[in-house]
C-alpha cells in the first residue's frame, strides 16, 4: 500500500517560505507570512506576527481586521476560548473594516455555542455588509445552518419548528444553487432543510444537485437504488406526513446515498412513534448504530485535533485507544456474542467497508497521525494508459468523510487520495472548492477584481524573491495560470450554453474533470502503473523520485497541462524537506533549465524578468516536452 506518501497535497492558502529570524512587518506581505507559519504548523509564530500587526501602526485597518479575525477564529476553534474570541471580534468591529467576514465569524461562533438568536443577529449584519455574490452566499449559508441546527433542537425537544425561517432558508439555498449548481454545502443543507419542511420536491432537487446528476439515465450503481425513492417522494411529499413504509424507504435511501446524519434524523424524530416496528429491523438498526459511530468519531477528533494543533505530541497511543473504544462499540454490534478482545482495527475497517461502504485507515498522513475515513459513492473499474503501459484499476471515490485527517481539518492541506498497485482512491471533496472559486472569478466582478489585485500584489513580492533565487516558486503563478485557464474554459463554453445555470454547471463539471484527469488518473495512475509494472524498481527508488514521476504524468497526460501545474505542484509552496516539496523543487529546476536554454523559442520572453515568473508564456506542448524529456518511463519507451 502506498498510503503515507502518495497524497495529492493542495495548499488551502498560498505559502511564502520565510524564517523566524526574518519576520517582515510590511503592508504587502505580513498577513501572507502569518499564513505561511500557520500552514507550516508554527502556530505560535503565526499568532505572534498577527499580534504585531494588530498592535503596530504600520498596517491599514483592513490588515488589522483580518489579523483579529484570524486570531479570534484560532481562539474559538483551536483554543476553545469563546470569551477571548468574541473580545477580538468586538475590537475588529470597531475598526469598521472587513465587516462582512467579522460578523460572519461572530455568527459561526454564536451558532457553535447554541446561541441561535445572537447567531441570527450577526448573520443579518454579515449580509448587510456583503459586497459580492460570494459574500452574499456565505451569509445565506450561515442562515441555513442556524435554521437547520435550531430545527433539530426543536424536533428533539418536541417544539414546533419555525416553518417561516425554514422557508426562507430553502429559498436562500436555491438562490445559491441557481448561480452555483452543485455547490456542496448548499445542496447538503437543502436536503436537511427539505426534510424539516416535508418538501419532497426540493429534497429530490438537492440530492441530484449534491451528486451532479444531470442525466437521470446515468447514475452509478452505488447511488441508483436511492434514486427511485427520492423521485417518488418528489411527487407525493408536500407538507404532509409520510406513513411508516414511506419513512422507512426515505431513511434507507438517505443511508444508501451516505447521508447517515439525515437518515438517523428521520429514524429518531420522524419515526419515533413507530419504534416498536423497527426495533428488530436490521437496516434501521444499522443506521442508528453507524450514525452513533460517526458522531463518536467526531467527538474524539474534536478532543484531540485542537490539542495537536496547539502543540500536543506523542499522542498516537492515546488517540489509538480513543478511536478503538469507539470502533469496539460498533464491532460488538456487528458481531453479537463476541467480546472486545476479538477486536482488530484492520478487520474492523474491512467489516465496515463491506457493511457500510466505508474506506480508510488510521496512520500518518502528511506527517501527522490521525484517522482518515470516508464513504464510497462510486466504485468502478477504470483503464489507464501511460506511455504504452495499460492496466485496469479499481477507481473508488469517497465522500461524506467520517473523519478528516488532521492536516485537512487544521486547514493547511486538502488531501485528495492515494493509489496502490490495484486501486486509485479519490476524496471527492478535495476537488470541489477550486471549480466554484474559479466560477466566481469569471462571473462575479468583485471576485474578479480581488483575484487580479492579489495576483499583481504577489507579483511585486515574487520579483525580488525570484531574482535572488532563480528556482524559488513564484507565489502568483498558480493563481495566474488558474485564472487564465478559467477565462479560456468559460469562453469556450459560452456559445454552447445559453442558460446561466447550464453554463455554470458545464464550467464546474469541466474544471472537476480536468482536476481528476490530472490529479487522480495522471498522478495516482502513475503510482499504480509504477507499482504494477515495475514493482522492484518502485521499491528501490526514493519517495521523492516516486512523487516526481507521478507529477510528470499529472501534467503530461492532462488535456490542459498549464492548469495541471497548479495546485500541488505550483501554488503549494511546500517545504522542500518533504517528499512533495523536494519533488516540486526538482520539477521547477527542470522548467527553469529548459526555459533558460530555449529563450528564443518562448514567445514574448523578457530577459529582464525572472525565468519562472514567465511560465505562463510556455505552450502546452512545451510543458509536455519538459515532462517527457525528464521522465524515465518515457525515455525507456523511446
Amino acid at each position: 500500500m502506498y498510503k503515507n506518501y502518495s497524497w495529492l497535497i493542495q495548499s488551502v492558502i498560498l505559502m511564502l517560505i520565510i524564517s523566524k529570524q526574518n519576520i517582515c512587518i510590511s503592508q504587502t506581505n505580513s498577513i501572507e507570512n502569518a499564513r505561511v507559519y500557520y500552514n507550516q504548523f508554527q502556530l505560535e509564530n503565526c499568532r505572534f506576527l498577527l499580534q504585531q500587526i494588530v498592535s503596530g501602526n504600520e498596517h491599514p485597518s483592513s490588515d488589522k481586521a483580518i489579523a483579529l479575525q484570524t486570531l479570534a477564529e484560532q481562539d474559538w476553534r483551536l483554543y476553545k476560548n469563546f470569551k477571548e474570541a468574541k473580545k477580538k471580534i468586538n475590537i475588529a468591529i470597531k475598526l469598521n473594516s472587513e465587516l462582512h467576514r467579522t460578523f460572519l465569524l461572530l455568527g459561526e461562533i454564536e451558532l457553535d455555542k447554541g446561541n441561535f438568536r445572537n447567531a441570527k443577529l450577526a448573520q443579518e449584519k454579515s449580509m448587510q455588509y456583503a459586497k459580492s455574490n460570494l459574500e452574499n452566499f456565505n451569509s445565506k449559508l450561515l442562515f441555513a445552518r442556524i435554521v437547520y441546527t435550531e430545527g433539530i433542537k426543536q424536533y428533539a425537544e418536541k417544539y414546533k419548528v419555525d416553518k417561516y425561517a425554514i422557508g426562507i432558508a430553502s429559498d436562500y439555498l436555491k438562490d445559491i444553487l441557481t448561480l452555483q449548481p452543485g455547490n456542496q454545502e448548499a445542496s447538503d443543507l437543502l436536503i436537511g432543510i427539505s426534510i424539516l419542511n416535508a418538501d419532497g420536491k426540493n429534497l429530490f432537487y438537492a440530492w441530484k444537485s449534491y451528486y451532479f446528476i444531470t442525466d437521470e439515465t446515468k447514475i452509478n450503481s452505488v447511488l441508483s437504488p436511492a434514486f427511485k425513492t427520492f423521485f417518488l417522494l418528489g411527487q407525493i411529499w408536500n407538507n404532509n406526513k409520510l406513513n411508516f413504509s414511506q419513512l422507512e424507504s426515505l431513511s434507507k435511501a438517505l443511508a444508501i446515498s451516505k447521508f447517515y446524519n439525515y437518515a438517523n434524523f428521520v429514524v429518531e424524530f420522524l419515526m419515533r412513534d413507530y419504534k416498536n416496528k423497527f426495533k428488530n429491523n436490521k437496516e434501521i438498526q444499522d443506521i442508528i448504530h453507524f450514525n452513533n459511530f460517526i458522531e463518536d468519531i467526531d467527538k474524539v477528533n474534536k478532543l484531540f485535533y485542537p490539542k495537536i494543533a496547539t502543540g500536543l505530541t506523542d499522542y498516537e497511543n492515546n488517540y489509538d485507544t480513543a478511536i478503538a473504544k469507539v470502533c469496539k462499540k460498533l464491532w460488538l454490534y456487528l458481531n453479537p456474542g463476541k467480546n472486545s478482545k476479538s477486536f482488530n482495527i484492520d478487520t474492523f475497517l474491512e467489516a465496515i467497508k463491506n457493511r457500510f461502504g466505508a474506506e480508510g485507515y488510521i496512520g500518518t498522513t502528511v506527517g501527522y497521525y490521525s484517522l482518515l475515513l470516508g464513504l464510497i459513492i462510486e466504485n468502478d473499474i477504470k483503464s489507464i494508459e501511460q506511455y504504452g503501459y495499460k492496466a485496469s484499476f479499481s477507481s473508488i471515490i469517497l465522500d461524506r468523510l467520517i473523519s478528516q485527517d488532521f492536516t485537512t481539518w487544521y486547514g493547511a492541506t486538502n488531501v485528495g487520495g492515494w493509489g496502490t498497485d490495484s486501486s486509485m482512491i479519490q476524496i471527492r471533496g478535495a476537488y470541489l472548492s477550486a471549480p466554484f472559486n474559479r466560477l466566481l472569478w469569471v462571473t462575479d466582478s468583485t471576485e474578479k477584481e480581488k483575484i487580479t489585485e492579489r495576483i499583481n500584489s504577489l507579483k511585486t513580492i515574487d520579483f525580488e524573491k525570484c531574482k535572488s533565487d532563480p528556482y524559488a516558486e513564484p507565489s502568483f503563478i498558480s493563481l495566474q495560470l488558474s485564472y487564465n485557464a478559467s477565462q479560456e474554459i468559460y469562453a469556450s463554453l459560452k456559445e454552447k450554453y445559453k442558460s446561466k445555470t447550464e453554463l455554470s454547471l458545464a464550467f464546474i463539471s469541466e474544471c472537476i474533470r480536468l482536476n481528476i484527469e490530472s490529479a487522480v488518473f495522471g498522478h495516482e495512475g502513475r503510482h499504480a502503473i509504477d507499482q504494477f509494472f515495475f514493482k522492484s524498481e518502485f521499491d528501490s527508488i526514493s519517495n521523492v523520485e516516486r512523487e516526481l514521476r507521478a507529477k510528470y504524468s499529472e501534467v503530461y497526460f492532462s488535456t490542459n497541462p498549464k492548469l495541471a501545474l497548479t495546485g500541488s505542484i505550483l501554488g503549494g509552496n511546500l517545504d522542500t524537506t518533504t517528499f512533495h516539496g523536494a519533488a516540486n523543487l526538482i520539477f521547477r529546476k527542470n522548467i527553469y533549465d529548459w526555459m533558460n536554454q530555449h529563450q528564443e523559442e518562448i514567445r514574448n520572453f523578457d530577459k529582464n524578468v525572472p525565468v519562472l515568473m514567465q511560465i505562463d508564456l510556455l505552450t502546452n506542448d512545451q510543458i509536455r516536452y519538459i515532462c517527457s524529456s525528464n521522465d524515465p518511463l518515457y525515455i525507456k519507451r523511446k
